[in-house]
């Protein structure tokens, strides 16, 4: 809308937890934020920290939490790359 804030965002996360779900404190992190490294990164803090991420086979809750922070900030920074791009 040109106010450079985020208007909104929607987040999904599957592969981390029992079922797939929405990064509900991401989204409302950055809803209205300025869209910068650092409420970026906030926010995928944020929503990393509501997984109930799981142990299996594959890898553990604490490699799948970490994964999921920091994959929500890659994706989400090249959103926002992408849209200043146009």
């Amino acid at each position: 809308d040109g106010s450079d804030r985020i208007g909104r965002v929607a987040v999904g996360l599957f592969g981390v937890g029992s079922t797939p779900l929405r990064a509900a404190a991401t989204e409302a992190a950055l809803a209205g934020a300025a869209p910068d490294a650092a409420a970026v990164t906030d926010a995928a803090r944020a929503g990393a920290a509501e997984i109930a991420a799981v142990d299996d086979v594959h890898a553990t809750a604490s490699y799948r939490t970490r994964v999921a922070a920091h994959l929500m900030d890659a994706a989400l920074t090249a959103v926002i790359e992408e849209a200043r791009r146009g």
